[in-house]
């Protein structure tokens, strides 16, 4: 009795080291499995980086190109308002040309008004000079 209970524990231990042996083959075909398809991803996955490194030296010279925008837009407007303050001073400028050039003008009226006045006093003066010679 103790042999038959040998016999079958010998049994049942040869039928669980065929089944584990079973499972050890199955775990490292699994395992080859997995290793290949992950050798077989890895140049796809270098290729994600490189293009994820591409993308971003894209993005970078993107940025730097839009910063130099900006500061060109801002030495524009810059430059604007300093043309903008000129050509007020000019305006200014301007109109006070015109307003010397009104008072000129008027003062230039005066004064031929004036010679005007003289001129027929001088008439006046020479015809009553005239009256008294002898």
């Amino acid at each position: 009795m103790v042999a038959d209970e040998v016999r079958k524990l010998a049994e049942r231990t040869a039928s669980a080291t065929t089944e584990i042996e079973q499972m050890i083959i199955g775990i490292q075909g699994d395992t080859r499995g997995a290793v290949e398809a992950m050798s077989a991803a890895l140049p796809e996955v270098q290729e994600g980086v490189d293009l994820a490194s591409s993308a971003s030296a894209s993005l970078q010279a993107i940025e730097d190109g839009a910063r130099r925008t900006l500061a060109r837009v801002g030495e524009v407007a810059d430059a604007t308002r300093e043309q903008s303050s000129a050509s007020t001073a000019i305006a200014q400028r301007v109109e006070q040309i015109a307003n010397t050039v009104e008072e000129t003008t008027s003062t230039i009226r005066g004064t031929a008004e004036s010679a005007h006045q003289l001129k027929n006093i001088a008439n006046s003066l020479k015809t009553m000079i005239s009256r008294f010679k002898v």
